[in-house]
């Protein structure tokens, strides 16, 4: 009986401890292709920019917007662009940037 009950009770520990550390992370609401560079200079222009699948840009003639910001951890050069992911997003801004709150690479 004894060490029935402290079966459970480790067992319960661990459910806790296992659900008390999970981050909430932001939902996908999209994907979308990182197209790459432009080192043109001026307002709304320069960065790196994204094309967003079933979102033209509104205030643009171009397909793309400018990356506004973006999670520190991930990583891209320029020989992996053109880049398909799948991104948490809002648009914001003058010039319509996209802030990324979480992107994944589609394999």
């Amino acid at each position: 009986m004894k060490r029935r009950l402290l079966y459970y009770t480790i067992l319960l520990g661990y459910i806790l401890l296992n659900s008390a550390c999970k981050k909430d992370l932001p939902a996908f609401n999209g994907t979308a292709i990182i197209i790459g560079g432009d080192v043109r200079v001026g307002p709304c222009e320069g960065g790196t920019f994204i094309e967003l699948d079933g979102h033209p840009n509104p205030g643009s003639q171009n397909a793309y917007f400018h990356i506004g910001t973006r999670p520190a951890d991930f990583n891209m050069t320029n020989d992996s662009l053109p880049l398909k992911v799948r991104i948490a997003y809002t648009i914001g801004g003058i010039c319509g940037t996209v802030n990324i709150t979480r992107i994944e690479r589609i394999k």
